[in-house]
């Protein structure tokens, strides 16, 4: 009996999640939720899924 090629098809191949990607253009203006602030300028932001990395301005 083939113990690892049962537990594989009842877990699942343990394989990485697929990367996501996040094109964003310059200027562009986005919407997110900061997960955590690393800075007084850089913040770990989650935006539709993605978390980026992101540097902060004041206005």
């Amino acid at each position: 009996m083939n113990i690892s090629g049962l537990l594989r098809s009842l877990l699942g191949d343990a394989r990485p999640a697929d990367a996501k990607t996040l094109e964003l253009k310059v200027g562009q203006i986005v919407k997110g939720i900061v997960l955590q602030l690393f800075s007084e300028q850089d913040a770990l932001v989650n935006i539709n899924g993605v978390q980026v990395r992101a540097k902060r301005e004041r206005q």
